[in-house]
């Protein structure tokens, strides 16, 4: 009793969209670390916003906190 053999067949896997989904990953990447570098630098730059604007460090406060808020909306 011989069992037949068939031929194995090998199939490709394409992403749906052409890999568009990975360009949208490394830009929303990107993103994500500039937006992370800012919040994450206000505190050195607050001093010098604060001497050049000419405002108190506790008004210029309010923009970072609002900036990282509105970042978690």
């Amino acid at each position: 009793m011989e069992k037949e053999t068939k031929p194995v067949e090998t199939v490709t896997v394409r992403p749906p969209d052409g890999g568009w989904g990975w360009v949208v990953v490394l830009g929303s990447f990107f993103c994500n670390v500039i937006v992370d570098g800012i919040i994450f630098s206000y505190g050195l730059l607050l001093p010098e916003l604060a001497k050049d604007l000419g405002e108190s460090k506790g008004r210029l406060a309010w923009v970072g906190s609002l900036l990282a808020g509105f970042y978690l909306i």
